[in-house]
């Protein structure tokens, strides 16, 4: 067996997720990637939007889930790592980024208890594109950490010809998402963890609990991977 995994790991490398540097054991990045990453603190956080407190964006939108947090910021490090689980079948890194999801959520929601953990859903022709629900994924391995029900399928998703959301500005994302998603189960006073790989600026989060609240939920909070921070009101606040 020994010789089996000298010659597997001979042919496909462990390999730092941020910088490509082969790695010698189990480890997702290098020393130095590792101290690059940007992770988001509990207690430096907006409670609702998940935003920094300097950044909250509480005041310029409506949001109607209960809570948000994040366990990483979307830049550097962190980003490239989350982009090649999405888009490059990077999958072993999906364990990486539900532990400190996990970390957050025990961290952020400690007086809360959630009876399901539901996550964003694409339509089929989508996932069949990919391969794969990336949200579906991170949310399945949070399950087995936090021994919290997997609402398989408890979000669904319209098949249609919106734009995809990553290609609007910000004030469109909110208009082009309504619609989009739907609830076919009750969920009469339940409370959910809802769970997506990346927070922009909170429009799939804020559709999807709409539709979660509409199904009779008690609470929705959501945790997402990664969250984005708007650049031009940090360097605003930096006084750049």
């Amino acid at each position: 067996m020994n010789i089996v995994k000298a010659v597997i790991s001979a042919i496909f490398p462990n390999i730092c997720a941020g910088c490509g540097q082969v790695l010698d054991g189990d480890e997702y990045f290098c020393d130095y990637c590792f101290e690059m990453l940007e992770h988001c603190h509990a207690d430096k956080i907006c409670r609702k939007c998940g935003l920094p407190k300097k950044l909250c964006e509480c005041g310029k939108y409506i949001f109607h889930f209960d809570a948000c947090a994040a366990a990483f910021r979307n830049d550097g490090i962190a980003k490239k790592a989350m982009y090649a689980f999405k888009f490059r079948h990077k999958e072993r890194l999906a364990r990486y980024f539900a532990e400190q999801m996990a970390l957050m959520v025990s961290q952020r929601y400690a007086d809360r208890k959630f009876d399901y953990i539901a996550y964003v859903p694409m339509t089929r022709i989508r996932a069949l594109r990919r391969g794969y629900n990336q949200s579906y994924i991170l949310a399945k391995e949070l399950s087995g950490i936090l021994k919290i029900p997997l609402g398989v399928g408890m979000l669904g998703c319209s098949r249609d010809r919106r734009k995809t959301q990553h290609k609007l500005s910000r004030k469109d994302r909110f208009q082009n998402i309504k619609g989009k998603y739907f609830c076919d189960v009750r969920l009469d006073g339940k409370n959910i963890l809802l769970v997506d790989d990346i927070k922009t600026t909170g429009a799939t989060f804020d559709e999807c609990s709409k539709q979660l609240f509409a199904a009779g939920a008690g609470s929705v909070c959501c945790i997402a991977g990664l969250i984005t921070y708007n650049k031009k009101k940090e360097e605003k606040n930096n006084g750049n």
